[in-house]
């Protein structure tokens, strides 16, 4: 992928493109590899590992070298910034421009939000009920210092970790939610389960086949 990247940067640098050209550079997903005995997969939580991912840009002219946005960011802001970037504006999103986070170091946003189908309880509603869809979910939140795993499902317990100790990367799992730190936290994720996630559409045969391929659904989910 590095050297892949390289010719394309090379190319808009002998073509004289560059300076016209916005790169973005970004992952969808991470993998677990035996973090949180997770091993070999993606989507089934929001860990550290599943959402930490690559994100990053280069624009000559506009975007410094070596500029760092520290504070967590969503994939839903890379639209918004590459618009910002071309003075256009975005509607009906929540993602928001990282441009002024990118070059004055401002706070882009308050939590980085993240959202998916908790499978353990709704794998166990479905052995009680082979015609429960997937219902239960989780959401996730992250602030430099923390991240929150909020569980839609009745007794299944929320999880915080604590992040970035000492400038490392990484989360560690606190053993025991205090009440204080997750009232921060509880609200905007309840906010974020609640918000309207449109209709529900029922996967194609083929598309079932393909996310099934992927690991995204069981096998007895697509049928």
């Amino acid at each position: 992928a590095d050297q892949q990247l390289g010719r394309l940067l090379t190319f808009l640098d002998t073509t004289k493109q560059a300076d016209n050209t916005i790169v973005v550079v970004v992952a969808d997903h991470g993998e677990g590899l035996g973090e949180e005995d997770e091993w070999f997969d993606h989507g089934d939580w929001l860990f550290e590992h599943d959402l930490h991912v690559p994100f990053a840009m280069r624009y000559p002219g506009h975007i410094e070298p070596n500029s760092v946005v520290k504070n967590p960011v969503e994939l839903t802001d890379i639209t918004p910034t590459i618009l910002g970037y071309l003075n256009l504006e975005m509607e009906g999103t929540t993602g928001v421009s990282l441009r002024s986070a990118i070059s004055f170091n401002e706070v882009p946003r308050l939590f980085a939000r993240s959202m998916a189908f908790d499978r353990a309880p709704n794998r166990a509603q479905r052995k009680l009920d082979k015609s429960f869809q997937p219902t239960y979910r989780q959401a996730g939140l992250r602030i430099p210092e923390h991240r929150y795993i909020h569980r839609e499902a009745e007794g299944y317990d929320h999880i915080l970790f604590t992040c970035g100790a000492k400038g490392e990367i990484g989360c560690d799992r606190v053993d025991g939610v205090d009440p204080n730190i997750t009232g921060l936290f509880v609200a905007e994720a309840q906010t974020l389960l609640s918000a309207d996630m449109g209709e529900r559409r029922q996967a194609s045969d083929g598309e079932a086949k393909m996310l099934e391929m992927l690991g995204y659904i069981d096998p007895t989910e697509s049928k």
